[in-house]
């Protein structure tokens, strides 16, 4: 997808995405988590638009704009799951699904039957695909279908699968609950000035096309590949 199309996406989510931050960070009632992110389908990829974070779990330096393969996490999944099979089957048929480790699924019948299993549970739990270590749940957050997916992330030496499930998973709805009030109010005076802000988004979106090559440092390396730096905070 275009660097405009990008934009549009992370600015409908600005002020949700602040009202993610404050909720995470203000809430005394999700002990354990280590990180929450508030992230949107871009093209294959699922890209951060706010993220709050207690310690670093991940390789790899994760900030607003990082991306990733949605298929290998769970707010991609939360997401994915929502499309009409139809389009859920071309992603999949041009989707890399390399291993990134050994738990990653790494063919399209897996990846579609862990769908069809996020979808009826309503949420998403990934352990380990991406990189080892990091264990993840995500809820989605919907206008009318999915748009994003928010998702508490933890260490798996410090967390176990169904402790994650079981204490951490039921704090998401609350903060979901939020950004989709917030997404109601606000979205309808962003189609009343759709018009007039077109032209101040193409010329902001030019900033955009650095900040999509930068995007890709943040990428895990996966097999055989070395990371293009040293990492920072997650």
């Amino acid at each position: 997808m275009g660097s405009a199309g990008h934009f549009g996406r992370v600015t409908r989510f600005s002020t949700a995405g602040g009202i993610f931050v404050y909720v995470v960070t203000t809430s005394r009632t999700s002990p354990g988590w280590e990180s929450s992110s508030l992230c949107v389908l871009d093209g294959d990829d699922i890209v951060y638009v706010a993220r709050a974070s207690t310690r670093r779990i991940m390789s790899a330096s994760i900030t607003v704009g990082t991306r990733f393969p949605a298929h290998l996490t769970s707010v991609g999944r939360v997401v994915l799951a929502d499309l009409p099979e139809e389009e859920l089957d071309a992603r999949l048929a041009r989707t890399d699904l390399r291993p990134y480790t050994s738990r990653t699924l790494t063919s399209a019948s897996a990846v579609r039957a862990e769908l069809r299993r996020v979808g009826r549970q309503g949420h998403a739990l990934v352990d380990q695909e991406l990189e080892e270590g990091l264990r993840s749940v995500a809820a989605p957050v919907r206008d009318g279908t999915v748009v994003a997916g928010v998702n508490i992330a933890v260490h798996a030496g410090r967390h176990c699968v169904e402790p994650v499930r079981r204490d951490l998973l039921p704090h998401l709805p609350a903060t979901v609950a939020r950004i989709e009030a917030d997404l109601r109010i606000t979205g309808p005076a962003r189609a009343a000035s759709h018009g007039a802000g077109d032209g101040a988004g193409r010329g902001r979106s030019t900033a955009l096309t650095s900040e999509r090559g930068n995007e890709e440092s943040a990428r895990p390396a996966g097999p055989g590949r070395r990371p293009a730096g040293r990492a920072g905070s997650s």
